[in-house]
């Protein structure tokens, strides 16, 4: 009876889903705009591993909920990602795009949603969309030419695209993945 119990203690421990603590997760970096596809916020949580556990870092964007029909209940949502490939422009995400409800990283994106809730979302979008925009265009009464225009929007993206991967790396972001030798997160 003894070793049935060591082994089912031994089998919660290597194998049962890692519990953290939704009080421990805080946002620790900028949020930064990418004008693509309507706009998203990307930011980088930091979040306990298991409770009492070391702390790990994970980046997180906004979903808009319009890439794939019947996903329109997650506009809003934070959800994971690595990074943003600077080839395409394409939002590098973990491996089924949305983590499960109860992971580890869907309970940090749950979290996220009520640290930055959809309606301060939409404000700071605006906001950093009219920079985007005033950047772009011109100052009043000298605007710039469309090819100028062209120029400077191809310019800016790829900015928020360095700035992002940037910010991902110099918090650590790469240094996890959502499968590791501490368990399954997403």
């Amino acid at each position: 009876m003894k070793l049935l119990l060591e082994n089912w203690n031994k089998f919660l421990n290597e194998y049962s889903r890692p519990y953290s603590d939704p009080s421990k997760v805080k946002i620790v970096s900028d949020v930064l705009y990418y004008s693509v596809e309507g706009g998203r916020l990307f930011l980088v949580a930091e979040f306990e591993l298991f409770v009492g556990g070391p702390k790990k870092k994970f980046g997180f964007y906004t979903s808009r909920g319009e890439s794939v029909a019947g996903t329109e209940d997650t506009a809003g949502s934070w959800v994971p990602a690595v990074g943003i490939k600077e080839d395409s422009g394409w939002i590098m995400k973990i491996p089924g795009k949305y983590p499960h409800p109860d992971s580890l990283l869907g309970m940090v994106g749950k979290k996220l949603g009520k640290l930055f809730p959809i309606d301060k979302q939409k404000r700071t979008r605006q906001a950093k969309r009219r920079e985007f925009m005033a950047t772009i265009m011109g100052p009043m009464g000298a605007r710039f030419s469309s090819e100028v225009k062209n120029q400077k929007r191809e310019s800016e993206v790829q900015k928020q695209i360095k700035d992002i991967n940037e910010m991902f790396k110099s918090q650590g972001v790469y240094d996890i993945s959502p499968r590791g030798n501490w368990g399954d997160i997403s």
